[in-house]
């Protein structure tokens, strides 16, 4: 059901006049520790919560000259490749912020529902483990973006953000608290 409502909501945001398309790329840097892989010739390294590379794709829509509602749904991917195999934790995170853009400034918070969140691995005894997430999350970022035109014509947002996560997994009926910050670089893409 509550796969169904993030869709739909999505799909409400594009039904919109005046909706802008996003392809957000980011790269998220920390977070609580969620996997550890050590190496046998030494030293480790973690996948974290708020890890590794995101692409994202939405809407957004200008509510007034310096509010924005954007709806965006991600593949998110926090990845340690070993010798002898590699770990990845995935999930599909869906997030529906309100943004006030003053000048350079984005200021905004909203909610957060990951979906099909999973650990996978080719080491031994390991395969794949389904984490849930049975609670939405909420955000709240700040962030500059930088309008740029490129030479042809199209353009571009260069965006760099802080933003926190408040999320708790389910592991082996152990519960995780997945919240955490992390800093954002990216750019935004709108097609008008």
């Amino acid at each position: 059901m509550k796969r169904i409502a993030v869709l739909l909501l999505l799909w409400s945001t594009f039904a919109l006049g005046g909706a802008d398309s996003l392809f957000k790329m980011i790269y998220h840097l920390g977070g609580v520790e969620m996997l550890r892989v050590d190496f046998e010739g030494g030293g480790s390294q973690s996948i974290y919560s708020r890890s590794g590379q995101e692409i994202a794709v939405g809407a957004s829509v200008e509510v007034l000259p310096f509010l924005h509602w954007e709806n965006t749904i991600a593949v998110s991917l926090g990845y340690v490749d070993a010798a002898n195999g590699y770990a990845m934790f995935s999930r599909f995170p869906f997030e529906s912020q309100i943004f006030l853009q003053l000048w350079i400034l984005r200021v905004g918070g909203g909610i957060s529902y990951h979906m099909a969140p999973s650990f996978s691995c080719t080491f031994s005894n390991c395969g794949t483990h389904t984490v849930e997430a049975p609670q939405m999350g909420t955000t709240a970022e700040v962030g500059l973006a930088f309008d740029w035109e490129s030479p042809y014509g199209e353009k571009m947002k260069l965006y760099f953000a802080y933003k926190y996560l408040q999320m708790t997994y389910i592991y082996d009926n152990v519960p995780i608290d997945a919240s955490g910050g992390s800093f954002i670089m990216g750019a935004f893409f709108d097609w008008w």
